[in-house]
């Protein structure tokens, strides 16, 4: 004798009822992991982008003066003596033709101000460069190199520890 109507229909019922309930709780659950994700990401993407601009002032045959400016939300920590948490790359053509391309950290900050001021600001330790500052610094070529000639093309690249970048280009 087999199973009523009544039972039968209430086994399914069942059955369908917990086979919604957990796929709807997984797909849930999936779904609050995957909001959680971007959030997440979006987050550190927000703490961490530098963002940067950069303006050639005067540019020698072993040094350069720019003026670097933090536009993002991000502090841009330069590091101190002994250790450099943000690089230059110079890269230019000599007199015979030839790109010289060099990494940089031997540069100095000649000072910084709130953006659109003169006010400058006493900087800290480690050297930071805050949001709605901006640093005057000079790079320093290795003396190895060649002089930069006059009329001379050159990019800078400014790489920060978050991953920042900026890069202008000029002429001597």
């Amino acid at each position: 004798m087999g199973l009523s109507t009544p039972i039968t229909t209430l086994i399914l019922t069942t059955i369908i009822t917990l086979t919604l309930t957990a796929t709807t709780t997984t797909t849930l659950t999936q779904t609050t992991t995957i909001i959680t994700e971007i959030y997440k990401a979006a987050s550190t993407y927000m703490e961490d982008n530098a963002q940067t601009t950069m303006e050639i002032n005067s540019i020698g045959e072993y040094n350069i003066t720019i003026t670097l400016k933090n536009i993002g939300g991000t502090p841009i920590i330069f590091g101190e003596t002994g250790y450099k948490w943000c690089s230059f790359i110079v890269s230019y053509k000599t007199a015979n033709n030839e790109w010289i391309t060099t990494l940089t950290e031997n540069y100095t900050i000649n000072k910084i101000k709130i953006t659109g001021t003169n006010i400058t600001v006493k900087p800290t330790t480690p050297t930071t460069l805050k949001p709605g500052q901006e640093a005057e610094i000079t790079l320093n070529l290795p003396e190895t190199n060649p002089p930069i000639p006059r009329k001379s093309q050159i990019t800078i690249v400014f790489t920060t520890n978050k991953g920042g970048k900026t890069q202008v280009t000029g002429v001597r």
